[in-house]
């Protein structure tokens, strides 16, 4: 291959096209990431499931098995996004959960103040910015009702995420709350109350990252800086601002 300066072009031969081509499948074609994934909800309610859990916490693998069944259920990211947040409160126990962030137990506890608790505990499910202890007598999970609350759509390229969502009523303006992640993870955990197992993960938040969205037209709109990492999956939500209580949700998996 040669630079031609009188045309200012590369001069190539049929052989290096032939690489060029196979190269340039290679990279826009076989080895797509989340650079052009659209996450979109319809205009009814889709619940954001969120479970408070620890390492530490002996009673917290079985909520955790039961969370992971969402990978394989119809109603993921359609009906309902699973979060599962990893608090710190029992690292000072023997072991210390590399998932954990006091941020996660700021957020426990913000929620237990809303509700007029008195503590924090594990394993807690919040639904819809509302504690559900169903799980704990068998319940079924209370999502897929035909309230409209309106559409959130969320394209991802390169590193950031174009966010729209047109509410179904009200004009009170809103943020959007993302957590990459992690899918299918394991930790060998050598101390602490479940000293001697090994835990599977899934939709575990690796961080929260959360902006305001501007009025535009009708909807309200933003252009967010957004790294992935190694995230397997995303998980995206609307509140109005200063708000814990989801309106809308979305998600997907983006490898």
């Amino acid at each position: 291959m040669a630079w031609n300066n009188s045309h200012g072009k590369f001069i190539t031969s049929p052989g290096m096209n032939r690489w060029l081509l196979l190269n340039c499948l290679l990279f826009f074609g076989f080895d797509r990431t989340y650079a052009d994934a659209i996450f979109e909800s319809g205009p009814q309610k889709v619940s954001l499931l969120e479970l408070y859990t620890s390492e530490g916490c002996s009673s917290c693998p079985l909520a955790e098995d039961w969370i992971g069944q969402f990978r394989s259920d119809q109603r993921l990211w359609k009906q309902v996004v699973p979060v599962a947040f990893h608090v710190d409160y029992w690292d000072n126990l023997g072991w210390k959960d590399r998932f954990a962030k006091h941020s996660y137990t700021e957020r426990q506890q913000s929620y237990t103040s809303a509700w007029d608790g008195s503590s924090v505990y594990t394993p807690e499910f919040v639904l819809d910015g509302k504690e559900w202890r169903g799980w704990f007598s068998g319940q079924t999970l209370p999502v897929g009702n035909n309230q409209s609350v309106g559409e959130l759509r969320v394209l991802l390229h390169a590193d950031q995420a174009d966010v729209t969502f047109k509410p179904s009523s009200g004009s009170d303006t809103c943020e959007v709350h993302f957590a990459p992640l992690a899918m299918q993870v394991e930790s060998d955990v050598r101390a602490g109350e479940n000293r001697g197992r090994k835990l599977e993960h899934q939709f575990v938040a690796l961080e929260v990252v959360s902006a305001k969205l501007d009025h535009v037209n009708g909807a309200q709109e933003a252009q967010v800086p957004l790294s992935l990492g190694d995230a397997k999956g995303l998980a995206v939500w609307v509140t109005r601002q200063g708000s814990l209580t989801p309106l809308q949700a979305t998600g997907g998996f983006i490898r």
